[in-house]
């Protein structure tokens, strides 16, 4: 992880480099190693706070400064080899981000952005052009905000550093702005067996192209090879690489296959409660790998007082997103301070959008709908669990990689005939996913088949769930009194457990509308009128 800044001020007769210098110090935990910045004219701040993952000299130290313009990105590209030698570009050293600037001053940005293969968020100072423009990858695995009044415009790659400011928004995925047009464009991956329709909001919906019985074995060959490809090139890093293991199906494909192609011996990291389900099943996944494993258990007292940092690292009021980030985040913590030659995490976000893994899919009325749901949790995935994942790893100076949304993959995954995606009665869900892997011993037949626990879930007993060890916690915190009469007209609590989490985000962010940057609260959808988002309670769990 890294972290950008860039601040233009357009009040002329204002320094603003002591503010700048105080906004990136947020950003420090994102990237610990170096902070280095430039200001191509009094009004204009780039500021860069460095994890060193590719290229570890000053060589791969931003900001890229060249003639004609200046980029920062948080990001990994991981084409930026093919891309240097097939457009004969010279890059200053081997870092896989300065490509981007590299093919901009060569080609302009829409070129630039079709060909990328990776994960980005960047802002570009075109010096020539007198003009900025910024970038954000298709699902926003890479955090940015922006502010703009008629005094500033400013980006960040965290919420926290825009203290203060007004007209703050997250940054649509899959988009790039000009300063110039102030409009949003939209870029989008194509696939061939796929059609687009593209939204004004850089959303886009998939259209298969074909609802008919395919040669089976070829797709699971397909589906196979580029979740193979999605691994493998996420493996590119110059410093130690590791994966978080919930005992999960998602988590340990992704460490199998790392397995499998890693040099070195794979370090594999878990975390839960006492007797938790996922401790458990990871135990038995790294023995079946012969991983260097790290069991973290924590107390409830543990997993209670971290709320407040965590709701501060992740910068939101999201129930489901809160619960999954307290044990991610003490994990993370545990990885940064027990095995610091670690700085790459792979982890299995991604799955349960993309092949319907959610328990409430069993509920979809057909297969058309259960699609419609997996497009819009792919386009609202920013919000939620890739928020997640970022912010819980870069709390402590880690890279976090999603393999599962890789662009090939996910393309590919999402071009499969809908009636394949959907969950069955007897296999039940992720079935394709599952039965791809079935016939090559890459994990054991009850964690291949493991029904879906999420990790709010999975950390804990199922006698003694996470979510009710919280739901004590709040009753004793928050008054019915309190909770009958609360202030927020945003997504109003409907629990005393969300009215917490609502009063330590205010504490936090505290300037007006930072709730809504968040737009909703993540429920399960075909569920009835559930106000608890724990997959434990929907009825597939226990089938």
């Amino acid at each position: 992880m890294c972290g950008i800044l860039c601040y233009l001020n357009k009040d002329k007769e204002s320094k603003i480099y002591n503010d700048c210098k105080k906004r990136i110090d947020l950003l420090k935990p994102r990237g610990p190693e170096k902070y280095s910045y430039v200001m191509p004219n009094k009004n204009l701040y780039l500021g860069f706070q460095r994890l060193k993952i590719n290229d570890l000299s000053e060589l791969g130290d931003q900001p890229f400064d060249k003639k004609d313009a200046v980029m920062i990105c948080n990001g990994e590209i991981y084409n930026h080899k093919e891309l240097k030698e097939k457009y004969d570009l010279k890059p200053t050293g081997s870092s896989d981000c300065e490509v981007i600037l590299l093919m901009y001053l060569k080609f302009g940005i829409k070129k630039t952005l079709d060909e990328l293969d990776g994960v980005f968020a960047f802002v570009i100072y075109d010096k020539h052009r007198n003009e900025i423009i910024a970038g954000r990858d298709s699902y926003g695995v890479k955090p940015l905000f922006m502010s703009e009044t008629d005094e500033y415009l400013v980006f960040s790659s965290e919420l926290k550093a825009l203290y203060g400011l007004k007209k703050v928004r997250a940054f649509p995925p899959g988009s790039f702005w000009f300063s110039t047009s102030r409009i949003f464009n939209v870029f989008s991956y194509t696939h061939k067996n796929v059609k687009r329709t593209t939204l004004p909001a850089a959303f886009r919906s998939w259209t298969n192209v074909y609802d008919v019985v395919m040669d089976y074995m070829g797709l699971k060959k397909r589906t196979r090879q580029h979740l193979h490809n999605a691994v493998l090139k996420r493996l590119q890093s110059d410093r130690k690489i590791g994966c978080m293991l919930s005992g999960g199906l998602d988590s340990s494909l992704v460490t199998a296959i790392v397995k499998k192609y890693s040099k070195e011996n794979v370090v594999t990291y878990s975390i839960g409660l006492e007797n938790s389900l996922d401790l458990e099943n990871a135990r038995k996944v790294a023995k079946h790998l012969g991983t260097e494993h790290h069991e973290v258990i924590f107390s409830e007292k543990t997993g209670l007082d971290a709320i407040p940092d965590v709701i501060y690292a992740t910068e939101t009021w999201d129930t489901t997103t809160i619960r999954a980030s307290v044990p991610m985040y003490l994990l993370s913590k545990y990885i940064s301070e027990n095995t610091p030659e670690v700085k790459v995490i792979l982890s299995g976000e991604g799955a349960d959008e993309v092949c319907q893994g959610y328990l409430y899919f069993h509920n979809q009325p057909n297969c058309y709908e259960g699609h419609d749901e997996s497009v819009r949790l792919l386009e609202d995935l920013y919000y939620y669990d890739v928020l997640r994942v970022d912010r819980c790893t870069a709390a402590f100076g880690l890279e976090v990689r999603v393999p599962f949304l890789d662009r090939e993959f996910l393309n590919n995954y999402m071009s499969i005939p809908r009636h394949y995606r959907c969950p069955d009665k007897k296999k039940g869900e992720k079935w394709l996913l599952r039965e791809t892997f079935e016939d090559n011993s890459i994990l054991p037949p009850e964690i291949l088949w493991r029904r879906k626990d999420g990790l709010s879930d999975g950390c804990s007993s199922v006698k003694r769930p996470w979510y009710k060890i919280i739901e004590e916690k709040a009753e004793l915190e928050i008054s019915d009194e309190e909770f009958e009469n609360h202030k927020y007209t945003h997504c109003p609590p409907r629990t005393k457990e969300s009215l917490m989490y609502r009063k330590y985000f205010e504490k936090f962010f505290p300037e007006k509308d930072r709730d809504k940057i968040i737009p909703y609260e993540w429920l399960p959808k075909w569920s009835g009128d559930m106000i608890n988002p724990s997959g434990r309670l929907i009825g597939a769990f226990d089938k």
